[in-house]
């Protein structure tokens, strides 16, 4: 099986492991309320656990005791694995539908996004220093070499 051939495997964000850790000791309200809660982390991650009780029409303690089983004690410790749980599933097209809605349409986002590529690659030429580049390009490839010939020694190939 070549590396193009395997699966894509997308590693669980934290609260996803407790989740399905805690499946068992979750009733059916509680678990929707978690998974709403991640369906939704770009308007839930950033949320206090009385005003993620008001997002669901729940009651704060619901909120508390819920998190419990997931086995946090604290509600920062839940809304830190819930930032880390939506910093994990940003994708380019919700970076994209929240621009345009900021910026006013798909052309403005394409026409922002090239400005700023520019930008950094401005800065990345002005930063660079070509005899330098040369110079860690060839320590790359001699290194490269080395590490081959070890382990080709080493029959591991």
């Amino acid at each position: 099986m070549t590396a193009r051939d395997r699966p894509i495997v997308v590693a669980r964000s934290t609260i996803e492991e407790r989740l399905a850790a805690a499946e068992s000791r979750l009733n059916p309200g509680r678990r929707r309320l978690i998974q709403a809660t991640l369906e939704n982390s770009e308007e839930t991650y950033f949320l206090s656990s009385r005003a993620l009780a008001r997002r669901f029409k729940v009651d704060p303690a619901t909120i508390v005791r819920t998190i419990q089983v997931l086995g946090y004690e604290r509600y920062a410790d839940f809304a830190a694995d819930l930032r880390e749980h939506f910093i994990s599933h940003i994708t380019p097209y919700r970076i994209m539908e929240s621009t345009v809605r900021e910026k006013g349409s798909v052309v403005d986002h394409v026409r922002h996004s090239i400005e700023r590529d520019m930008a950094n690659l401005n800065q990345l030429r002005s930063g660079l220093d070509p005899a330098r580049e040369a110079v860690a390009h060839d320590q790359v490839g001699t290194c490269a070499e080395l590490l081959y010939e070890r382990v080709e020694a080493l029959e591991i190939v």
